[in-house]
């Protein structure tokens, strides 16, 4: 029983990720995002319902008792994005170091900015434009040589997936040049 458990415990996130990649090859959306989210609980150790800023814990930045400040107030991502750090401060009543701290974490958050342009080519083809921008502070400590992302093109009515592209944002300073800024990715969908 307690080899069951372990054998579990280690192998979970692999399971999570091939269940989804099964729902992501068989083109079931719904499916895929659920599994993902799972498989992103488990790898992270940070549940949906918990903060986000939650992923920073293990790396000693935030202690618990900000995290639990953060989820008792509800201050999300968003809301936490449009803060000062002198107004992160005062919502959770910790000193300015802390808030600092808090600011820093949320600027180390990977995230993206999505523009997308839908093209006609014939009555079943499409061409997607798809211009993807970070927006987030690199940290080799935090994010590694690269950062993946996995975007999928999905119909929700009739729930079907499209199109999928695995991305690989390497860090900045890695290349001899900056072009990764924006990226642009031109693929025709079929109908």
């Amino acid at each position: 029983m307690v080899a069951d458990g372990s054998y579990i415990s280690q192998n979970a996130s692999r399971i999570c990720r091939a269940l989804f990649e099964l729902a992501l090859k068989r083109g079931w959306p719904t499916l895929a995002e659920t599994l993902l989210t799972l498989s992103k609980a488990v790898d992270l150790r940070v549940w949906p319902h918990q903060h986000a800023l939650r992923q920073f814990q293990d790396a000693g930045v935030l202690t618990q008792d900000v995290l639990f400040k953060l989820e008792d107030k509800n201050a999300s991502v968003e809301r936490l994005w449009d803060m000062t750090s002198g107004e992160i401060t005062s919502l959770l009543r910790v000193n300015h170091e802390l808030g600092k701290r808090v600011l820093s974490c949320l600027h180390w958050l990977p995230s993206l900015t999505l523009g997308a342009t839908v093209q006609p080519i014939t009555r079943s083809v499409l061409r997607v434009s798809v211009t993807l921008t970070p927006e987030f502070t690199w940290s080799d400590k935090h994010h590694g040589s690269s950062q993946r992302w996995l975007l999928w093109v999905e119909d929700p009515v009739n729930e079907h997936v499209y199109h999928r592209y695995v991305l690989h944002f390497p860090n900045p300073d890695t290349l001899f040049y900056r072009s990764w800024c924006l990226l642009s990715i031109h693929r025709d969908i079929r109908h």
